[in-house]
């Protein structure tokens, strides 16, 4: 049986394989796609990898849940610490 030293070191060590191994498959992907592609459209596909990236960690952080929890009149006094925190969000980024 393993203990629980262990099974957080084989977490962290299977983590760290997974997220090295992403990073490089995206360096590689990203030279043959600027070898394939004019500047152009490179330029579409860095656009859109942005993008990509914030709606994940916007999924990641679960932002959204504040998103939709936003009062539907602007200006409204938000009522609940969620609340609070998505009228900041709004403020800041819409």
């Amino acid at each position: 049986m393993e203990t629980l030293k262990e099974k957080t070191a084989k977490g962290l060590f299977w983590g760290a394989l997974n997220g090295g191994t992403m990073q490089l498959l995206n360096v590689i992907f990203g030279i043959v796609l600027a070898r394939i592609l004019s500047p152009a459209d490179y330029a579409i596909v860095g656009v859109l990898a942005i993008f990509s990236t914030i709606a994940d960690n916007l999924q990641t952080t679960q932002a959204w849940h504040l998103v939709a929890q936003m009062p539907l009149v602007r200006g409204a006094a938000p009522k609940t610490p969620k609340a609070r925190i998505a009228s900041q969000i709004e403020t800041h980024f819409l």
